[in-house]
């Protein structure tokens, strides 16, 4: 992987931790218990489909998501939060 990508992938990383930011202050208390289902949710599409790659199973179910518009915008905020807390959970 050359410096670029290193760069890109370091970008993308600061942009899941700031979704995952938002989300935690929108729910707040209950922020554990509603990630968990969707990190479930992933864990499930990636054993369904033979994967071990959390992000791209994650942009595989955003994918169709960003067609329908901005009535979707939250949902995919929640489903790339999930696979940045199985990435790199937090507290």
């Amino acid at each position: 992987m050359d410096l670029q990508h290193i760069k890109k992938a370091v970008q993308i990383e600061g942009k899941l931790q700031k979704c995952r930011d938002s989300v935690k202050f929108i729910w707040g208390d209950n922020y554990k218990v509603k990630i968990q289902n969707w990190i479930d949710t992933i864990n499930r599409v990636m054993k369904k489909n033979n994967s071990t790659d959390a992000l791209m199973t994650a942009y595989d179910m955003v994918e169709p998501l960003t067609k329908k518009g901005s009535d979707s915008a939250f949902t995919i905020m929640v489903i790339m939060t999930a696979a940045c807390e199985i990435l790199e959970p937090s507290e």
